[in-house]
């Protein structure tokens, strides 16, 4: 399609013809079809100043051969067979509870409402602080604790990322993690169902206008929502976000008559266990305990959407309350069998507070 003249009564101001280009094919073969991926602009800038879309690749598909166009040069992927340690928190050792290190972490405050994503985009109910009742490194331990009608909140809770401090591109990254949340045997169908605890990873760029959640891409190494004897891990990115995400629930299977518990009978989120991903360029692989659970494949990705898997990530650390996730489990009879309050939450969860993620360390490897 041509650009708009500018006297066309629907051509935008200023004119669109003043910003495009023309790109030439030079194709001497039949050729079969074409592939765009994009993002709309405007709309997530939010402030007017763009329209129509960004590119983030153009490719034309057919009969081979010399005429078919170059790749998009990516980050060279390190080739070593040796892991070398990159970085790392082992969180120290002082009796009294202190801050964080702040050369290697942000805290994350308030409910997101100054992002402009209330409730952090998923409907969470918890308001972050940086308080040692919410944050704190103890005897080794990082210790990120929820409480309830706390600080003048009805829940607080803490979130901290390593953004702008520490940033990487593939590698192997683990953390050692236990829930202290209220136990619930294998394949039980209640517990403190909203109670959600997460190691995580965003694309450097998920504050950017123009990019945003999901094209800057999530890997989710752990996630665990409540229920002990499971937990999850997943990629989100452009064509798969959300309930369509990549990945696996490590030890859960889904039936006709709701979940189940998978091989693992003795699993429990409440035991210490090291949860890790190791990223390249063509796939990701969680692991638990140093034992692969799910590989995803770029070439599985790319049939649903855009792999932008390759650029720089942080980590994140959080515990978060409710939210679409959990409840999706906790508002389906086949799937969530406990208790409730009138309102709808699980009573394990809102009878003992607080509830605590800790973590023993988190290491970042890279091949040499």
């Amino acid at each position: 399609m041509g650009p708009l003249s500018p006297g066309d009564a629907a051509a935008p101001n200023p004119p669109a013809a003043e910003y495009h280009d023309t790109v030439a094919l030079n194709l001497t073969k039949p050729y079969r079809y074409v592939r765009m991926n994009s993002t709309q602009r405007g709309w997530s800038a939010n402030d007017g100043s763009q329209y129509g879309v960004s590119l983030f690749e153009f490719a034309v598909y057919g009969a081979g051969g010399q005429d078919n166009p170059a790749p998009i040069a990516e980050p060279p992927a390190p080739t070593g067979n040796t892991w070398v340690l990159k970085w790392q928190d082992e969180f120290g050792s002082a009796a009294m509870p202190l801050k964080l290190d702040n050369s290697k972490w942000n805290y994350e405050l308030g409910d997101g409402c100054d992002k402009g994503v209330c409730g952090w985009g998923n409907g969470e109910r918890q308001f972050y602080t940086d308080s040692l009742n919410n944050v704190y490194a103890q005897n080794g331990l990082l210790n990120i604790t929820a409480r309830k009608n706390d600080a003048g909140h009805d829940y607080t809770f803490g979130r901290v990322t390593t953004a702008g401090k520490y940033q990487f591109t593939y590698g192997r990254v683990a953390a050692r993690i236990r829930m202290q949340t209220p136990a619930t045997a294998s394949g039980a169908k209640d517990g403190p169902v909203g109670v959600w605890g997460a190691f995580w990873m965003l694309g450097f760029d998920v504050d950017d206008a123009y990019v945003g959640w999901p094209n800057a891409g999530e890997t989710d190494i752990f996630e665990n929502i409540g229920y002990t004897w499971w937990h999850s891990s997943s990629l989100h990115g452009p064509g798969y976000y959300g309930a369509g995400s990549i990945g696996e629930a490590y030890n859960k299977l889904d039936t006709p008559s709701g979940i189940v518990a998978g091989s693992h009978p003795d699993f429990k989120t409440t035991d210490w266990h090291t949860y890790q991903a190791q990223w390249d360029a063509d796939q990701v692989v969680f692991s638990i305990d140093d034992v692969p659970y799910r590989t995803v494949l770029r070439s599985e990705v790319e049939k649903r959407g855009y792999w932008v898997f390759n650029k720089p990530n942080f980590i994140l650390l959080n515990v978060a309350y409710d939210g679409a996730y959990p409840a999706a489990y906790r508002n389906n009879p086949q799937n969530f069998t406990g208790p409730k309050t009138e309102g709808g939450l699980a009573q394990l969860a809102e009878a003992n507070f607080p509830h605590t993620m800790q973590v023993d360390w988190v290491r970042v490897y890279q091949r040499q």
